[in-house]
């Protein structure tokens, strides 16, 4: 089982003290209009940011969580081929055992079921294949070699020339091969919880499998009337790792899928079959029935698979819920960033325009007093801020320039009426020394 580390967020305080370490002779560079965007902006940016990053992580987990439903989906196509070989091979054993005196009919039912479902491998190759890496395609392609060999191995049956070990081996080794996918599965699932229910699925798949060895090894030996001892040995044991898997199966389950689960198996097992289980490890076969145990033995798997697919519902559930939650999250985070990022735009812009347009207009003033026009109002001066304060100075300053002003034209004015008067008096000097007579 994987588990996920989110160290992209360090990337946000690399981004934050690289615009903080912009010194100030940069800065100077600068318009004003641009410092005061950037600093408007940064705490906006940097918030937006770390929304963005956190969308980036859903979108990973709601990736992860479609995953999860394709493998939790999948699982159970698969397991609903292995039950279909399961089922054909007890009949096949007992086929063989009773020389085709019982189960005929059925073998040919269970054929035709493990037919109906061959191309669940298939699929489930193509949408897992490519998401557990090279490892789950080798099993695939072992399981699907192995399962391509199964018409040879139904002519065998059927001609009676293959000891009953040996089928029931052969369908064993190719239900094995396969449940490693389920196992593949649980590896690469990255959701712990999840992970967890997948592993009770694998238990209680893997009693169902022992359980369904034992049917048809039970099976295989009524027909015959006797035990080999390799398939005794191979017996042996059944009914207690079936016991032992479904204690971690139940360990593992959360206490809803448990307590549903609990009831299911504890009707699995009859009192007559339980006495067929003693009569058997006795290797005592008066009274047995071949088909009887058969029967009994499909409803205990028929628990086990019931209490599998109560396990797989909850999976694919819960995988869906990851999938909902996960996209609702990701669009209820784009919105918000798409909201931030219109209030972005627009604070900014109000902000800087509110201390740029003032500016802007202060020095319209500054130029036209600079040209001699002192008559403007500068509307600003009302304000209590600092755009108030500077365009109150801008007052006090064209009030000193008009008064320079004024000053510099009475002082023009003085110098022209002085030298007017100079040149009236130059002249009456000049009228008067015309008018005196020659000595």
């Amino acid at each position: 089982m994987r588990f996920k580390t989110q160290p992209e967020h360090a990337f946000v305080w690399f981004a934050v003290c690289r615009c903080t370490s912009i010194g100030p002779t940069t800065m100077k560079s600068f318009r004003v209009s641009t410092r005061v965007a950037a600093a408007a902006a940064l705490p906006f940016l940097i918030l937006t940011a770390f929304i963005a990053f956190e969308i980036s992580s859903l979108l990973k987990q709601e990736a992860e969580a479609k995953r999860t439903l394709v493998y939790a989906e999948q699982m159970g196509a698969i397991y609903g081929l292995v039950h279909t070989l399961q089922v054909e091979r007890g009949i096949s054993a007992g086929f063989i055992g009773s020389k085709g005196a019982s189960m005929s009919e059925a073998l040919v039912k269970a054929r035709e079921n493990v037919d109906a479902r061959l191309g669940n491998l298939a699929i489930a190759s193509d949408a897992l294949g490519a998401k557990g890496g090279e490892r789950m395609r080798e099993i695939f392609a072992a399981s699907a070699e192995k399962l391509a060999k199964v018409p040879e191995i139904r002519n065998h049956v059927d001609r009676f020339d293959m000891a009953t070990g040996e089928v029931i081996a052969f369908y064993s080794d190719l239900i094995a091969t396969m449940s490693r996918i389920p196992n593949e599965v649980v590896v690469n699932v990255e959701e712990r919880h999840v992970a967890v229910m997948l592993l009770g699925y694998v238990s209680i798949m893997e009693a169902k499998e022992l359980a369904g060895q034992e049917r048809g090894i039970g099976a295989g030996a009524i027909g015959a009337g006797a035990f080999t001892p390799a398939s005794f040995a191979a017996f042996a044991g059944k009914s207690a790792s079936q016991s032992a898997l479904i204690g971690r199966f139940m360990a593992l389950m959360p206490e809803s899928v448990a307590t549903a689960a609990e009831p299911v198996l504890a009707t699995g097992i009859s009192d007559e079959l339980k006495t067929k289980r003693a009569s058997l490890m006795a290797q005592n076969f008066d009274g047995l029935v071949a088909s009887e145990w058969f029967a009994d033995m499909t409803v205990w798997l028929g628990r086990l698979n019931e209490a599998g697919g109560i396990t797989a519902t909850v999976i694919v559930e819960e995988a869906r819920a990851m999938v909902a939650d996960s996209h609702q999250r990701l669009l209820l985070l784009g919105a918000i960033l798409a909201g931030l990022i219109v209030v972005l735009a627009g604070s900014v812009f109000a902000i800087v325009r509110s201390i740029i347009k003032p500016l802007a207009a202060m020095q319209s003033y500054l130029k036209k007093m600079a040209e001699g026009e002192f008559d403007i109002q500068i509307p600003m001066a009302s304000q209590r801020n600092e755009i108030g304060e500077m365009a109150r100075a801008v007052g006090d300053l064209r009030e000193a320039l008009r008064e320079k002003a004024a000053g510099e034209a009475l002082e023009r004015q003085r110098r022209a009426e002085q030298e007017a008067r100079e040149e009236r008096q130059r002249a009456q000097r000049a009228c008067h020394r015309q008018s005196r007579p020659p000595d």
